[in-house]
């Protein structure tokens, strides 16, 4: 899907979580003759605009290099998704799926705060062409989202002393 979507000329950085979904990754993004593989350490074809990152602890780092931010498995319809606040944190346009089932409230926190995209496979050429033309709207997605962020922070506090509250007022 991402690699369908990707507009022609722009680098695509897939970054699959689960080991067992690398080696299909890595085919669709065009295998040894297209894609670029992290874990190998090996330069890619040239001209390669695909990259894999099949190793672990380096999303960070990839996303800092990224203009824009798909979280892909909120495209499949598996129950779960993945957490958008990372990306969003570090600043970067995110894009987002229909399907974030575990991640519900983040995702309206965002929405509502017009800090993340949400869109479904049929639009994520469209959202991405848009997106990577618009640095004004990336820039904008990512200042809202740092206020957003800075906006939920505290929780914990908040949380404890409610807590502490509840058992200063309890009777008996």
């Amino acid at each position: 899907l991402l690699h369908a979507a990707t507009p022609t000329g722009v680098q695509l950085l897939c970054a699959p979580r689960r080991p067992e979904h690398r080696d299909a990754a890595f085919a669709a993004l065009g295998g040894a003759s297209r894609c670029v593989r992290r874990s190998t350490h090996a330069p890619g074809p040239p001209g390669s605009d695909r990259f894999l990152l099949d190793t672990i602890g380096e999303l960070r780092i990839a996303y800092a290099l990224a203009d824009v931010v798909v979280i892909g498995r909120t495209f499949d319809p598996a129950p779960g998704g993945s957490d958008p606040i990372e990306s969003i944190a570090l600043g970067k346009a995110t894009v987002i799926g229909p399907h974030a089932t575990n991640f519900q409230y983040v995702v309206k926190t965002f929405s509502d705060a017009d800090a993340i995209v949400t869109c479904d496979a049929a639009s994520l050429a469209s959202t991405l062409r848009d997106l990577l033309a618009d640095r004004p709207r990336r820039e904008s997605l990512a200042t809202k989202g740092a206020a957003c962020i800075h906006s939920q922070q505290g929780a914990t506090a908040r949380h404890a002393d409610m807590i502490l509250h509840a058992l200063n007022t309890r009777p008996g």
